[in-house]
């Protein structure tokens, strides 16, 4: 069996998409996946499931979702009544969201040590597994947004680790269009700026390597009322300067 949550929530076996048809199919997928192997009560369901504005009375609804979703996994019995509740019982390396922090954090790791090749090919393949944004297909409720914003910034933070390794290996011109769609998709992220402002001048722009430190200024200025944060302002000290500390040759300094 195979779980799918960065992405609409989808069901596989043996490769085959199992359909989950119904929009409370999916919420309660959604919710028990983001819980696997833990216990949730009925109250605690109901109120993930449906939201307190439109949850219904009484367990038997939840009883009859429950019952929906144990079909669309049978023959095998995943779905557990506990003591305390309802949980949903997955395996190691059946859910791509598992898969995704595990592959995350030894990139990370291997980013940590130095290791740039293998911190690349790992993050690679865990940025892989992100089809479209998490939970789409799923009722927008506050306490799924709050879920959805974190697993964002979970991508984020491996996006940005995989730049940060491919800048230390000199891949510097193939990245430009990544972290320029970076900076228009998060320019309130001081971090994407430094990226490209690397990029930029390890290609040999650095006249549009300084326009992007002054885009992003205006941004920060104009948005929130602040300056460029210590880093940021220090990189572009780095360019103005032209200091050997910036070349793809040291790749301490790649950011």
């Amino acid at each position: 069996m195979r779980f799918e949550l960065l992405g609409s929530p989808l069901l596989r076996r043996n490769g085959a998409v199992i359909e989950v048809p119904q929009a409370l199919q999916r919420n309660l997928l959604a919710v028990m996946l983001l819980n696997a192997n833990q216990a949730l009560t009925a109250h605690h369901l109901i109120s993930l499931v449906w939201g307190d504005d439109t949850a219904p009375n009484g367990t038997g609804s939840l009883r009859t979702l429950i019952w929906s979703l144990r079909g669309l996994l049978a023959p095998e019995e995943r779905v557990k009544r506990e003591a305390h509740g309802y949980l949903l019982e997955v395996q190691p390396g059946e859910l791509d969201l598992d898969e995704f922090r595990f592959l995350a954090a030894i990139g990370t790791q291997a980013l940590d040590n130095g290791d740039h090749d293998k911190a690349v090919a790992t993050l690679t393949k865990a940025l892989r597994l992100w089809v479209e944004p998490p939970l789409s297909d799923v009722p927008r409720r506050p306490a799924m947004m709050a879920t959805v914003h974190k697993l964002i910034e979970e991508q984020r933070s491996a996006r940005e680790a995989l730049f940060v390794a491919r800048l230390a290996l000199g891949q510097h011109r193939d990245l430009l269009a990544d972290l320029e769609a970076d900076t228009a998709t998060y320019p309130q992220s001081e971090r994407s700026w430094e990226h490209l402002m690397l990029a930029l001048y390890r290609c040999g722009r650095r006249a549009e390597s300084l326009e992007a430190y002054q885009h992003a200024r205006a941004y920060l200025a104009d948005n929130h009322g602040i300056d460029p944060g210590p880093v940021l302002q220090a990189l572009q000290r780095q360019i103005l300067a032209d200091d050997d500390a910036l070349t793809a040759g040291d790749p301490s300094h790649a950011w």
